[in-house]
């Protein structure tokens, strides 16, 4: 008779993840932007996540196996009306 497995065990078939890039993330949550975390190249790491952030992306560890998935140009772009907004319409 086989043993139901309990939810607390631990599974030792899942492999971990490294997490070996920086993605840029916008405020409508697509992920558009990432960098490989190279050790050979901190400076030209620091500087690609710098520019995320100057961008107005949050920036998180991810994945690069995931984020090949995920990275996407941004569907919710829409023009706006907004004044501050540097894409305006005219009408």
């Amino acid at each position: 008779m086989e043993q139901a497995e309990s939810p607390n065990q631990a599974r030792p078939s899942e492999p971990v993840r490294r997490l070996d890039c920086y993605v840029g993330i916008k405020p409508c949550g697509c992920m558009v932007a990432w960098v490989y975390d190279d050790p050979k190249y901190p400076k030209d790491v620091a500087k690609s996540v710098a520019d995320f952030i100057k961008r107005g992306y949050s920036v998180e560890r991810a994945n690069t196996d995931d984020v090949r998935h995920k990275l996407s140009k941004c569907k919710c772009a829409k023009p706006s009306n907004d004044p501050s907004s540097p894409v305006t319409v005219a009408r």
